[in-house]
């Protein structure tokens, strides 16, 4: 009877998938409007959020009687919390507001349904939907500069080790009497969103703990931004050798490539850094903490 009633408590639920389906659904409508000719970055963030939904159906919390007063407390923040966004400036853009509201209602209907628990493992993914996907080209353009600054600062500081003759201002590179400018196209930004899914693949296989998933994936951006000051100084040596044959757009595309190969081989040697062996799906299932205990369901 133990056995059974543990195998019973370790089987996944799929209660949270339609909540963030139908969530998804008005995202990626959203996005899609405005998009800009970046509709490839909406079907990247929803590959990223049916992972994740599918990921964590092992931590949802089983079918049950009645649901803990700290789930329902929780909740009832989440529904008081709902009209202020009201209040807030700035409906008009992206109906942010609005989607708050139904980040919130959603949050809410799974506490009440299944407990904390639920609501909390939902979250990740309703923000997701609901907030980065209608705003994906706004954060295509925040971290455009900033990554092309860093990368900038990054490659003249490490060139200018072994050549004086080269300086930069800002985003733009001079060497000698040229100037390059670091536009978005070599900031690495347009595959940040591909890297964002090739990166939460890699973090998926190697760890089965969530503080250790969380800390490796926040070392993306800091590898991007590495990434692409290789690539900078790559082309910044070549130029000088062989001029401006090295802007034509084969190796540009050659470049880009170069940018993502490195970031995969980085996030996944940096993975060998934590504490941890390398899982799968079935590891994934039988982690202690992955299925529904009864003492910790809320």
């Amino acid at each position: 009877m133990k056995n059974s009633s543990t195998a019973t408590d370790a089987k996944p639920s799929l209660f949270h998938l339609p909540v963030i389906g139908g969530a998804l659904l008005i995202g990626a409508i959203q996005g899609l409007r405005s998009a800009s000719g970046h509709w490839e970055n909406i079907l990247i963030i929803g590959a990223i959020i049916a992972l994740m939904s599918w990921d964590s159906r092992h931590r949802m919390s089983p079918i049950r009687e009645g649901v803990p007063a700290r789930a329902r407390l929780l909740a009832w923040v989440a529904l008081a919390l709902a009209p202020c966004f009201l209040l807030i400036p700035g409906a008009a853009v992206m109906d942010l507001n609005a989607n708050v509201i139904l980040l919130l209602l959603a949050f809410a209907f799974c506490a009440f349904q299944r407990g904390a628990r639920t609501a909390l493992w939902s979250l990740p993914p309703l923000l997701l939907a609901l907030v980065a996907m209608p705003l994906q080209e706004f954060i295509y353009l925040s971290f455009s500069y900033v990554l092309r600054l860093l990368s900038t600062i990054l490659c003249c500081e490490t060139i200018q080790l072994f050549n004086a003759s080269v300086s930069y201002h800002h985003t733009t590179i001079y060497v000698g009497d040229a100037s390059i400018a670091i536009t978005d196209a070599c900031s690495g930004i347009s595959q940040l969103f591909a890297l964002f899914l090739l990166s939460y693949l890699i973090v998926r296989r190697q760890h089965r703990q969530l503080r250790w998933a969380l800390l490796h994936y926040s070392l993306l951006l800091p590898v991007v931004t590495l990434a692409n000051a290789l690539r900078l100084i790559i082309t910044i040596v070549l130029f000088e050798r062989i001029g401006a044959v090295i802007f034509a757009d084969s190796f540009h595309v050659l470049f880009g490539l170069l940018l993502v190969v490195v970031t995969v081989v980085l996030m996944y040697a940096a993975g060998k850094l934590f504490p941890e062996q390398e899982s799968t799906p079935a590891d994934i299932a039988a982690c202690p903490e992955s299925p529904e205990s009864p003492h910790d369901a809320n």
